[in-house]
């Protein structure tokens, strides 16, 4: 438990210690597969994740994590053929041979639980996957508060969008990208005309609703590869990699034109 513990805590993110747990779990409780639940104060939002592969019909079964019994209890439980018991778990009672799953614990609060499989499990399965959970609970809770914190730096609050300082890593990325390929990159600046006159008119309440909605615009107009920020009040950076001037050109008019279907009833004049 040390060495996992210490694995686990020079992990960088939470896909490397979501692998070392993987391979501990499989090798220490001899599990054929191991699943991790992700959990949070909704229950409703609990996810199912299969980390390797064999319990994917569990994951697509429609039936809610948050259902499981740790979850909901904060308790652990087994499941088996030969296991009769009074409160059987929905999730776990899908999955085929024996299981043993263990809350996730940190700070008093279930945050998920992990779960292995096997045609036969080792006998203290249950026990070695409470040591790990132990272990495991705080470090998940850790990492994800810090790609939170970290999404929120790079995230413009009001539209969901990258912000300044985002968009600034992906211009270099791309900027890089289309050097070493000889492909064109276009930039879009946007800029909406007459904000600050609705601002002052309705309100920033209004004025707020009117830069979400061009947000969920742009995201929709742009391909899966394009980048769209927010940089400003009322101004967007799109990057349009592969794409030449004149595609930007006939892009960026196409975007102008709908923009003025965003005005709001209360201004006098349109938006542009």
């Amino acid at each position: 438990m040390t060495d996992l513990a210490r694995a686990l805590a020079a992990a960088p993110d939470l896909w490397r210690a979501t692998e070392v747990l993987r391979r501990h779990i499989l090798e220490d409780c001899e599990a054929d597969d191991v699943a991790l639940i992700n959990s949070g104060p909704e229950r409703g939002r609990a996810t199912f994740k299969d980390l390797t592969g064999g319990l994917a019909a569990i994951a697509d079964s429609g039936v809610p994590a948050g259902s499981c019994l740790a979850v909901r209890l904060g308790k652990p439980h087994a499941c088996s053929s030969n296991n009769r018991v009074l409160l059987r778990c929905d999730l776990c009672d899908r999955i085929p041979g024996e299981s043993v799953t263990v809350p996730l614990i940190a700070a008093g609060t279930v945050i998920g639980a992990l779960v292995a499989t096997g045609t036969r499990l080792h006998p203290d399965a249950l026990d070695r996957l409470e040591d790990v959970a132990a272990v495991f609970g705080p470090v998940i809770a850790g990492l994800r508060a810090f790609e939170l914190a970290s999404a929120h730096a790079h995230t413009d609050t009001l539209t969901g969008l990258p912000n300044r300082r985002a968009v600034e890593e992906d211009l270099e990325r791309l900027a890089a990208l289309s050097r070493r390929s000889a492909q064109a990159l276009t930039m879009l600046r946007v800029d909406v005309d007459g904000m600050l006159a609705l601002n002052d008119r309705v309100g920033h309440e209004i004025g707020d609703t009117v830069i979400a909605s061009l947000a969920t615009l742009l995201r929709a107009r742009l391909r899966s590869s394009d980048v769209v920020a927010r940089i400003g009040g009322d101004e967007f950076l799109i990057l349009l990699p592969d794409t030449t001037p004149d595609a930007g050109i006939a892009l960026a008019e196409g975007l102008r034109a709908l923009t003025s279907e965003l005005t709001p009833t209360e201004a006098t004049d349109q938006l542009t």
